[in-house]
């Protein structure tokens, strides 16, 4: 997944910086590929905050150590972006730099049900993936 994001974040830099030349700013993006393991998640973000000036981290897979994250965005003062709704909800109060900006599942089970209903399917085989994140879809509301 972390590939894809990547690959998006550079067209959108690229398509920033081709409309809007005169821009005098130039965005650095470091990525790292953590292979899903949420302490290597935890340990790449403070190496990267002890080596990097940074602006913001922007978590590109649901990872066990959002809580963690979310607390050391708080800490140090840079927004923590999640990009996948799969991410606990946690309160603002608590955590003023965690922004989440994936749909929740309940809006995609709202989606797919839509789908359904409008090409009047009959018999619909949802696949998911077996992981927390997954088990939590509201499989019901379709």
């Amino acid at each position: 997944m972390g590939k894809i994001v990547d690959s998006c974040i550079s067209m959108a830099l690229s398509d920033l910086y081709l409309r809007n030349n005169h821009y005098r700013f130039k965005l650095v993006v470091h990525t790292r590929d953590s292979h899903g393991d949420p302490f290597l998640v935890l340990s790449q973000a403070l190496s990267l905050l002890q080596s990097a000036e940074l602006d913001a981290l922007i978590v590109a897979e649901s990872s066990g150590g959002v809580k963690i994250l979310a607390g050391l965005g708080s800490r140090v003062k840079i927004p923590i972006i999640s990009l996948f709704a799969a991410a606990p909800s946690l309160s603002f109060s608590q955590h003023p730099y965690w922004i989440r900006i994936g749909e929740d599942e309940s809006s995609q089970a709202k989606g797919i049900a839509t789908i359904v209903e409008e090409f009047r399917w009959r018999s619909v085989i949802l696949i998911y993936e077996d992981n927390d994140s997954a088990r939590e879809f509201p499989s019901s509301n379709i």
